[in-house]
Order: C-alpha cells, then sequence, then structure tokens
C-alpha cells in the first residue's frame, strides 16, 4: 500500500447503543463482540484506504464518540476538523433515527463542508425494513447523502460505508 498522502478525521455519531464501536471495529479490525461496552468520551482508531484505480491513499481518523446529547459542550471539541460523519441510527430503536437530523445540524455548524452517510445498523435482526428504508431514504435527500442498511455482526454494507467516504472525500483531490 502507498504510503498515506491524505489524513481525514470522520466522526461517528448517533445514540448509545445504536453500533457505532461496533462498526468501527469491524472496518478496522474486522471482528463484532456480543459484549457491549459503552463508549466514555472518544476513540480513536485509524486505517489507510486506497482502491486499485484511485489514490491517494486516505488515512481515515475514525472518532467514534460516545452517544452523548448533541448539545454537550463538550461535543464541539470532538467535532472539529471533521470532514466527514457517518450518522448511525439503530434498525431496532426507531426513536433513534428522529434524533439523527439535529446531530446532522449540528455537526454542519461546526464543519459546513463536511460529507455525510447514514447507517441503518443491526440490519441483521429485522425481516421487514420497509419503514426503514423509508426513513432513511427521506432524511439521505435532505442532506444530499446516500444511506445504507448495515451489520456490523455481518459485516452486511460496513466497508462500502467506508468506500463511499474514500470516494466523496478525495473527489476534489
Amino acid at each position: 500500500m502507498n504510503p498515506p498522502k491524505l489524513k481525514k478525521k470522520i466522526c461517528l455519531l448517533g445514540s448509545f447503543g445504536v453500533g457505532k464501536t461496533s462498526l468501527v471495529q469491524r472496518f478496522v479490525y474486522n471482528r463484532f463482540s456480543e459484549d457491549y461496552l459503552s463508549t466514555i468520551g472518544v476513540r480513536v482508531a485509524q486505517k489507510d484506504v486506497s482502491t486499485a484505480d484511485k489514490h491517494p491513499t486516505l488515512r481515515m481518523l475514525i472518532w467514534d464518540i460516545e452517544g452523548i446529547e448533541a448539545g454537550n459542550p463538550v461535543v464541539k471539541n470532538y467535532y472539529t476538523g471533521a470532514a466527514a460523519a457517518i450518522v448511525v441510527g439503530d434498525v431496532t430503536r426507531p426513536d433513534t433515527f428522529s434524533q439523527i437530523p439535529r446531530l446532522i445540524q449540528r455537526f454542519s455548524a461546526i464543519n459546513p463542508q463536511a460529507v455525510f452517510v447514514l447507517a441503518a445498523n443491526k440490519s441483521d435482526l429485522l425481516p421487514d425494513l420497509q419503514s426503514t428504508e423509508k426513513a432513511m431514504k427521506s432524511i439521505a435527500g435532505e442532506i444530499g447523502s446516500d444511506f445504507y442498511l448495515t451489520s456490523a455482526k455481518d459485516g452486511s454494507n460496513v466497508q462500502e460505508i467506508f468506500n463511499y467516504l474514500y470516494d466523496k472525500l478525495i473527489e476534489n483531490v
């Protein structure tokens, strides 16, 4: 792999327990744990990403932020300098999707040029996801983003989320 030429900070946003940490673990280390450990503060992981036909290599600095209220004053410190955000909801808890627009609004106020992608996580737990898809499609349309039904447990669409961000983040390089 080429040495990284670019570094970009990516934040994971969402309510507690939606699977932000599990998505990071699946993407960076290709592992999943059934044990729930709530993130306190922030955890930072990194992964170098490139594709065969595109350059440069991008070092993704992935900030797994605890599920705190968007109005919390410490949030600004976590969000500052981010190029992108993965906004995560839990398909088994529809109320987690209602908070997404507010999270995006607060994040955008700090990072107006940020790229967003939405993840409806834990898709392996529900057989019928039509209402979730409809809600996510609506939110994604409002912010000009894509959305993915993901499962950190079985890996569904986890790589695709980060590939989407890679493409968006190197578009203007």
